[in-house]
């Protein structure tokens, strides 16, 4: 969770590059431990998103990597 770009220390972050938002929250989506992709949520204004918006987003991943675990982890299925 990052409240404010402006502010927070994040190595490797581009600034120069024009974003339009200024706070966002990033999670993992796993499956058996193994990380497969990656939720992110942004928005404009700092307090947009708050921390506990992070459990949130959590448990979306973890209803995406169930998604995916009916799908054998084959996206798209077979058959498609």
């Amino acid at each position: 969770f990052v409240p404010d770009i402006t502010t927070a220390d994040l190595p490797h972050f581009d600034r120069t590059r024009v974003r339009h938002y200024r706070t966002f929250i990033t999670v993992p989506i796993m499956l058996g431990g193994i990380p497969v992709g990656l939720l992110t949520i942004n928005a404009p204004k700092p307090g947009d998103l708050v921390e506990s918006d992070v459990d949130t987003m959590f448990a979306i991943a973890d209803l995406i990597a169930a998604a995916l675990r009916q799908l054998d982890g084959e996206f798209p299925p077979k058959g498609s």
